[in-house]
């Protein structure tokens, strides 16, 4: 009976023990370079504008596959979809949760981080649109809002565990670049909706 009581505690320990996880120095890195906005119920729901002064960081959406959802409406707006969106930073590889999608975001499209967390090897990062989005073809609907979803990036083992906090933020970079102001954001954004462009006619 002993026996069979200290294979299960192993079998569940070792598992645990063996899961990679962020290290302070990563996370740490990390938080300076997505810093989350201040909380409001504005974040959550669509009933009203959030205030822009609450966010405090932006991104530039690299590449392309990765939804986005408008907030739930039923006679008026209510809370917001934040639909998990996850990339293997070492494939590239995007999967998005199942399900119809609204939108996809295109590569340059400028969205503002609303929260971070992490858990294991794997970092996620809440994005608001910093305004009312218009999908390219949704054109014709009536009513928009604002878009949003969480961009999960698992990272490698050893570069989440590793000391050195470069290797992660430049992996994160190639899906979401950070700034840490809309206007720096646009600035860069053209650039990438060139190479995206010029990428679409050459292939």
């Amino acid at each position: 009976m002993k026996r069979i009581i200290l294979f299960l505690v192993v079998t569940l320990l070792v598992p645990v023990a063996a899961k990679a996880k962020v290290s302070d120095p990563v996370w740490r890195a990390i938080i300076n370079a997505y810093r989350p906005a201040v909380w409001s119920e504005q974040l959550e729901s669509a009933y009203s504008d959030p205030d822009p002064a609450n966010f405090r960081s932006f991104v530039v959406v690299m590449v392309t596959d990765m939804a986005a959802e408008r907030a739930d409406r039923f006679i008026s707006w209510g809370n917001y979809d934040y639909r998990a969106v996850k990339i293997d930073a070492a494939t590239g590889k995007v999967k998005n949760r199942r399900g119809k999608v609204y939108t996809f975001l295109q590569p340059g499209d400028v969205m503002a981080v609303v929260g971070l967390n992490k858990l294991g090897d794997t970092v996620s990062i809440k994005l608001m649109s910093p305004d009312v989005y218009i999908p390219l073809n949704r054109e014709k609907d009536k009513k928009f809002s604002r878009v949003t979803d969480t961009v999960k990036i698992k990272l490698p083992k050893d570069i989440a565990e590793s000391d050195d906090p470069s290797q992660a933020l430049s992996m994160m970079a190639q899906f979401i670049k950070p700034f840490p102001n809309m206007q720096s954001a646009q600035r860069f954004s053209p650039s990438v909706r060139r190479t995206t462009s010029a990428t679409i006619a050459t292939e």
